[in-house]
């Protein structure tokens, strides 16, 4: 499980995992998840699963920073964050992915299974 806090306009881009199911519960904030090519608007109490192999993603659509307490079933994907994520510092939000970012992490993503799923046309 993962506590996260999203600035305004952040989020995950749209992708899949091979092994894990997910689940957001949002703390605080709203948000506009992607579930396949459907988009759910979420806030505060709401939770949002996501089977295996399902596109995914979300936007923080305030002006605040959100929160969500994701949970990966089963555990492992975590690594891949100790291995590539920022450490947080206090009071400060981590700079927004980079497609040079991304490129440099594609041998992270396919070692855990995880396809990035750029938006569709409707």
């Amino acid at each position: 499980m993962l506590e996260t806090s999203v600035p305004p306009g952040g989020g995950a881009l749209p992708h899949a995992h091979g092994r894990e199911e997910e689940a957001f519960y949002v703390l605080s904030g709203d948000f506009d998840f992607v579930n396949g090519d459907e988009i759910i608007k979420a806030g505060p109490g709401d939770l949002l699963f996501v089977p295996r192999g399902n596109r995914h993603g979300f936007t923080n659509t305030g002006d605040l920073p959100a929160r969500l307490l994701t949970l990966i079933m089963p555990g492992g994907h975590e690594g891949f964050w100790l291995d590539n994520g920022i450490d947080p510092e206090p009071g400060k939000t981590a700079p927004p992915l980079t497609p040079q970012d991304l490129a440099a992490l594609t041998a992270e993503l396919v070692r855990h299974q995880v396809t990035i799923m750029p938006d569709r046309e409707p």
